[in-house]
């Protein structure tokens, strides 16, 4: 019996054999075409040394058209750093527009801070909705277009105001700025200022209503105030009334005696204002004292019209006198 046993125990040992040389074929098999496989990668095979390759590298492609082709139905992305509140995301959405996203964990909580859509156009701060080939979206203090060069001249659009430092523009001189008043800057809160940090005044100003000041923080009632000179190559005033009444057969001009009395009396002419009404309304209409000046020049020249009549009608009885 123990002779049985030891010639089943040499078959099978034999059999043992043959099964660990196959299986040691087939794992050196795999090994070279292991090898083969990732032998296109180069570089450390630990985490921290570089890795690289010659050639593109395709994710979700077989033949990847650049260095670094993402292929995907609807969406794809890239996350930049931890994927936390430092984390940066840059994803091409199912509806073709390109977004960076930051401040928050990829997919749950971040905020999409800049779009480049299918058409061109490109917003910032505002989600997919572009309404402009550049929308900005402004919703607090400090946001707005800061254009600055090197000699620290410097545009900025702000949305509002406040008595704190802006971002460190301390210098009027040095920072021209745009940006909607707040309540502090009473008169005309609300309004939209262009001009010198801390003297708003000496820039322009459009209150909510659409007047404009220029020079001036308050334009009032008017639809444009200027404090200071103005210049011009020429200014037409559109008014439908003017003074060639004067001329019609029906005006009534006043005697000269009559005129004589009332200058006199109230040291200006009829129907002209006089100095201290002037002051007291702080100045007159452009357009009705281009009127009422028009009014009197006509006037005058009736007058002139009206002597010259009288002087030759005198001549001419001079001139009967003297032949008697």
């Amino acid at each position: 019996m123990g002779a049985e046993q030891d010639i089943l125990l040499f078959f099978l040992t034999i059999k043992l054999y043959f099964m660990l040389k196959k299986t040691l074929k087939t794992s050196v098999a795999l090994l070279f075409i292991g090898t083969g496989s990732f032998a296109q990668w180069g570089g450390s095979a630990t985490t921290t040394g570089d890795t690289y390759r010659d050639g593109n590298v395709g994710i979700g492609t077989t033949t990847p058209a650049t260095q670094l082709h993402i292929n995907t139905q609807n969406y794809g992305s890239i996350l930049l750093g931890d994927n936390s509140a430092g984390g940066v995301a840059i994803t091409k959405e199912a509806d073709s527009r390109l977004a960076i996203w930051n401040s928050g964990v990829f997919g749950q909580s971040q905020t999409e801070r800049f779009t480049i859509s299918a058409s061109g156009s490109v917003g910032i701060g505002t989600g997919p909705n572009v309404i402009r080939k550049l929308t900005v979206s402004i919703n607090s203090q400090n946001d707005g277009l800061w254009l600055s060069n090197t000699a620290q001249k410097d545009i900025t659009l702000q949305t509002n105001s406040s008595q704190g430092a802006w971002n460190g523009l301390t210098q009027a001189g040095d920072h021209m700025l745009m940006w909607k008043t707040s309540t502090i800057d009473n008169p005309n809160a609300g309004a939209l200022v262009i001009g010198p940090w801390c003297n708003g005044s000496k820039g322009l100003r459009i209150t909510y209503d659409g007047n404009v000041g220029i020079g001036t923080a308050n334009p009032g009632e008017f639809k444009l105030a200027v404090e200071g000179k103005i210049a011009a190559r020429g200014v037409k005033v559109t008014n439908t009334s003017f003074a060639d009444y004067v001329f019609d057969s029906t005006y009534v001009l006043r005697p000269l005696s009559n005129l004589e009395n009332y200058i006199n009396q109230n040291k200006h002419l009829p129907g002209i204002p006089s100095a201290k009404e002037v002051k007291k309304e702080g100045g007159f209409e452009l357009a009705t004292m281009n009127v009422k000046l028009l009014e009197k020049i006509e006037e005058l020249t009736l007058y002139v019209i009206e002597l010259k009549k009288e002087n030759e009608q005198m001549k001419k009885e001079i001139k009967e006198i003297r032949k008697k």
